[in-house]
């Protein structure tokens, strides 16, 4: 589709969405979390591998997951055809910015009191949402039955509607329901990525923040940094300053030794692709470290995705029926989404 520009993935969210609405096919499956996982073996012994690259939860209260089957038209040509192809997206959503009351490697002074939690003065406020999409067609993925998930919690008594909170964030569900009485199944299903090529990611936020040398980051979200302290520094440094920031960094990545670069290797990092940003402040630092370690996962899971090596976990609670509803909403929400399509 010429709504979608496949190399940045951009207005691919809206375009699946808008599809979903025309169709009249959008529904919805709430989710309680998803996984990614790389199962590339070994290279040097051959063995099977299983490493937890990424893992996001949905069902709190600033967290949603849903399922989105919906209808669609070649992402490519945009020409109408006789035949339908099966398109399988998802969407995980969440603030670009968790900042936790506990972590303190922010604080620029070891002798300052706690403050209130909050990031620099020159970070967007209020904190934007973040989003990351991706999709292809269902045949290049190899899609497991449905199952038992057996990492689900007891279940937990009903709350009482008078004890809950009569403010609710506008976010969270638009309907209040009486407590279910129905028994909750927990379900989970496999699908592994990917056949004849990588998904079209969309990172929604891939332009918020940026470096003199890079226009784009691609990534989902910055969670549990430390807050911001009155005694740090914060905005834009001069030309000198960067340029000295530069200088220190290159003769860094020129002066890596072999181990270096194969621990390099290992954790997915790619220094030439890394530069100094242009903040003032301890704060911004460790911001744009985490940036870095953030993109680095999000590449992790494209490469594996590749070699057809990319395990994605779904587990879902279902109240004795099949735990779909309408889900004909367009708002971006906060959580994660997956959804099935045909094209045609």
């Amino acid at each position: 589709s010429n709504q979608v520009d496949e190399k940045t993935g951009k207005g691919l969210r809206e375009w699946l969405l808008s599809r979903g609405k025309e169709t009249g096919t959008q529904r919805k499956r709430e989710c309680r979390s998803i996984s990614f996982h790389d199962f590339t073996p070994d290279m040097r012994t051959g063995m099977h591998a299983n490493v937890l690259v990424a893992h996001y939860s949905g069902g709190g209260l600033h967290e949603r997951a849903d399922i989105r089957p919906t209808t669609y038209i070649d992402l490519t040509t945009n020409l109408p055809t006789q035949a339908t192809q099966t398109w399988l997206w998802f969407l995980i959503s969440r603030p670009v910015l968790t900042l936790s009351p506990t972590e303190t490697n922010t604080n620029p002074s070891p002798v300052t009191d706690a403050c209130t939690i909050r990031p620099p003065p020159d970070f967007p406020m209020p904190i934007p949402t973040s989003y990351v999409v991706f999709a292809c067609p269902a045949s290049n993925v190899t899609e497991y039955p449905d199952c038992k998930d057996d990492s689900a919690p007891p279940d937990l008594p009903a709350p009482s509607t008078s004890s809950m909170h009569p403010l609710n964030p506008s976010h969270n569900r638009t309907r209040t329901s009486p407590p279910s009485t129905a028994k909750k199944i927990y379900k989970r299903k496999d699908y592994d990525f990917s056949f004849q090529g990588v998904p079209i990611f969309e990172f929604n936020q891939a332009s918020t923040f940026h470096t003199p040398g890079r226009e784009r980051f691609e990534i989902l979200s910055i969670d549990n940094l430390g807050s911001w302290y009155p005694t740090d520094a914060s905005g834009l440094c001069d030309l000198p300053e960067w340029q000295a920031r530069l200088s220190a960094w290159e003769e860094e990545v020129d002066t890596l030794g072999r181990e270096e670069r194969k621990e390099d290797d290992r954790a997915y990092r790619d220094r030439g692709l890394e530069d100094p940003h242009a903040r003032r402040g301890v704060w911004w630092e460790m911001f744009y470290q985490a940036v870095y370690r953030e993109e680095r996962k999000w590449r992790r899971v494209r490469e594996c995705m590749s070699r057809g090596k990319c395990r994605i976990v779904v587990r879902w609670v279902e109240n004795g029926d099949s735990g779909m509803s309408d889900g004909a909403g367009g708002g971006i929400g906060l959580g994660l989404g997956i959804g099935l399509g045909v094209r045609m």
